[in-house]
């Protein structure tokens, strides 16, 4: 009996989706990422965030309650990855077209994707990221709050500002839409935060009472009135593609 040995050099590569749904598990970093950058490996990389909002107060607004516009504030978690170089940042704002469930987080991946409709609003910003990855580490800036802020479509806050006056009038259960999570986001089914154009991916902490939808409003005898609306971090999640 004959043989001979051949040496075969092998390789193995798993690739699969990833989990980007935030379930608030101890020890989990709930982030909202967003931007794109290009890998010297895996081409361009691009990040979009999708998170639902929901009311933060049960308190009903007066009867001479008029709406006067919707802005977004989005606070940084000093998460940056890509460029370091002080560079302008574009993001666009969308609103989801099809509810994220909450039943179905599990199945949120990175390559999920939830359409979405008309633009919102944008915001051009620039990060220094020297300045972020200091105050990360730093013992001293742990409290150091960065954030931007931009308005939004009128007609859109328009709409939740009326789910609000008609949980102010509610004679039945179906008119307190505005504090029912679970018929809320029937209507409200929550935003879309991507890339326009940019060098680096950074992150947003959406549990941060710094992140938030606010509607301004006034009355009668009393002006620059507010109402928040904070992101649930249980339901969003972050799609990561690559070319």
């Amino acid at each position: 009996v004959s043989y001979v040995e051949i040496p075969i050099t092998s390789s193995v590569i798993l690739r699969d989706s990833l989990r980007t749904s935030n379930f608030s598990y101890s020890g989990e970093i709930n982030r909202l990422l967003v931007g794109n950058y290009t890998d010297d490996v895996f081409g361009n990389i691009s990040a979009t965030a999708f998170t639902q909002f929901f009311t933060t107060s049960q308190a009903k607004v007066g009867a001479t309650a008029v709406f006067d516009s919707i802005s977004l504030q989005l606070k940084f978690d000093l998460y940056n990855y890509g460029s370091q170089a002080t560079t302008p940042q574009t993001i666009s704002i969308h609103e989801l077209s099809k509810e994220l469930k909450t039943d179905s987080l599990r199945y949120l991946f990175n390559r999920t994707n939830t359409p979405y409709a008309g633009l919102l609003g944008t915001k051009t910003f620039s990060i220094n990221p020297t300045d972020f990855n200091k105050f990360a580490t730093s013992s001293e800036d742990q409290d150091t709050v960065i954030t931007i802020r931009l308005p939004l479509d009128f007609s859109f806050g328009q709409r939740i500002f009326n789910s609000a006056l008609k949980y102010r009038d509610a004679t039945t259960a179906a008119d307190s839409t505005f504090v029912r999570f679970s018929e809320f986001v029937k209507e409200f089914k929550g935003i879309v935060v991507k890339s326009e154009a940019g060098d680096k991916i950074v992150g947003f902490a959406p549990a941060s009472t710094q992140s938030r939808i606010t509607l301004h409003y006034h009355e009668a005898d009393v002006d620059s009135l507010s109402i928040n609306l904070a992101f649930n971090p249980a339901v969003g999640y972050n799609q990561i593609t690559s070319d």
